[in-house]
């Protein structure tokens, strides 16, 4: 059973679909039942970052889109769109994962696609809607984070209600902070008032630790640090990994900001 708005035995949208098309506020696209894009409208331009001539001849699942989940992790090609699509004969829904633009920017998406058949009703392709939710989902994962630090923070409060050892104290706070999601890694040292570390503790970065401990045991700490122990309040560093040349736990934050305190 064809679609209302294709054209059957031909996968090219008539012009009445491209009309309707070109006016909504969502991406629209068009594969046939090869996987090669045949249309895309305004809207898909702008969310996919290409013109149209660049989108269409495309095949859906092309490495130069570097398909990810959200999270930039490898996305199965069996749960993208087209495939579930065309195994199943059925439409999908809210599928979700993340493209690169050409210049590097990643953007997460929310697809929707739904069969084409000929007049044989022999799958003929795909028609699929696109939305750009980059920016909710990153504000939905900023509001989990601020409730994870939050969470941490009483956690933290109460255990230093309760906990008098000194180096309890302070691994208990490192655990606290990376098992409640708020940070990849956390550490703390404790100095006396002539410098001297009295104590240390990790969570997160294990013996990757051991070379900034020789370094606070003797003394020689990275500028950042120093920074922390001369300014009150918090000292943040974006892009440790370029800007903490010094520092030997710098290549641990890739793509991350830290701050010190």
């Amino acid at each position: 059973m064809p679609i209302n708005g294709f054209s059957t035995g031909d996968i090219t949208p008539d012009v009445s679909f491209q009309k309707l098309a070109e006016l909504s506020p969502t991406g629209i696209t068009q594969v046939d039942k090869d996987g090669e894009i045949v249309y895309a409208n305004r809207k898909a331009e702008e969310i996919l970052g290409l013109e149209k001539d660049e989108i269409t001849g495309r095949s859906y699942d092309d490495p130069a889109w570097k398909i990810t989940c959200y999270d930039g992790s490898d996305y199965p090609k069996e749960k993208l769109p087209f495939e579930i699509v065309k195994r199943t004969g059925g439409p999908v829904e809210n599928v979700r994962h993340a493209i690169e633009w050409p210049n590097g920017e990643r953007k997460l998406l929310l697809i929707n696609g739904s069969p084409i058949y000929d007049e044989g009703e022999v799958f003929d392709g795909m028609v699929s809607t696109i939305q750009d939710v980059t920016e909710v989902i990153r504000m939905e994962q900023r509001e989990d984070h601020l409730n994870s630090v939050i969470s941490s923070i009483r956690d933290v409060n109460q255990l230093l209600v309760r906990e008098n050892d000194r180096n309890k104290l302070i691994e208990g706070i490192c655990d606290i902070l990376v098992e409640g999601r708020g940070y990849y890694n956390v550490w703390i040292a404790l100095f006396d008032e002539n410098d001297n570390l009295l104590a240390a503790a990790e969570e997160g970065l294990g013996d990757d630790f051991e070379p900034m401990l020789n370094r606070l045991s003797k003394g020689d700490l990275p500028s950042r640090t120093k920074k922390a122990l001369e300014h009150e309040g918090i000292v943040i560093t974006e892009n440790p990994s370029t800007r903490c040349s010094d520092c030997p736990l710098s290549s641990k934050y890739e793509g991350r900001g830290s701050f010190s305190a």
